[in-house]
């Protein structure tokens, strides 16, 4: 029992070093699109690749889902307001809107 408990503390603290950015939480890979993960840090968020590669630094207080609005963007939020960001982390639309309009 002490051997898989040492070889788990391993593991992890591998795993923390391979995507050692200092982040609170990596959440699952796939959960927002293929091959990104979406990461925490000091209540921020951003996105990691599944290398460990940030794509997105965590400056956002939300991402929402890819593919809602529009394939490939996702909303963000940021201090209230709102803009898109694409799967490479480009803002296509900065987080400078109160509110998004939806075609209906």
């Amino acid at each position: 029992m002490k051997n898989l408990i040492f070889t788990l503390s391993i593991l992890i603290s591998s795993i923390s070093s391979l995507f050692g950015q200092g982040y609170d939480e990596i959440l699952t890979f796939g959960v927002y699109q293929n091959d990104l993960a979406l990461v925490q840090k000091e209540g921020l968020y951003g996105f990691i690749d599944s290398n460990g590669t940030e794509i997105v630094a965590p400056k956002y207080d939300e991402i929402f889902t890819f593919g809602v609005y529009q394939n490939d963007l996702a909303l963000v939020q940021k201090d209230g307001l709102y803009g898109f960001i694409n799967t490479e982390g480009v803002e296509v639309i900065p987080a400078k809107n109160k509110e998004i309009p939806v075609n209906k």
